[in-house]
């Protein structure tokens, strides 16, 4: 019983821990979100979790916010 509900919870805790998609030295690679530094750029894809404060490069994307703001809802951005 302990043991099956500390798996539970250790699955939880990893399955809430939000990542980032950035490019690096040329190439895309999934981090854990803490990791972000100023100047990486973030990949997002429409209705993605918005893992650190950052600007959009072109176009418009609807994100989640919660993470950052407590936004329920998905927030629609614009380039700038």
């Amino acid at each position: 019983e302990i043991t099956k509900a500390g798996d539970a919870v250790a699955a939880l805790k990893k399955s809430l821990k939000p990542t980032a998609t950035v490019k690096r030295d040329g190439k895309f690679n999934v981090i854990d979100a803490a990791f972000v530094v100023p100047g990486d750029l973030v990949l997002l894809g429409s209705g993605s979790a918005i893992p650190a404060d950052c600007r959009v490069n072109e176009g418009e994307i609807e994100v989640d916010e919660a993470a950052l703001t407590g936004e329920s809802l998905p927030v629609t951005k614009f380039q700038g």
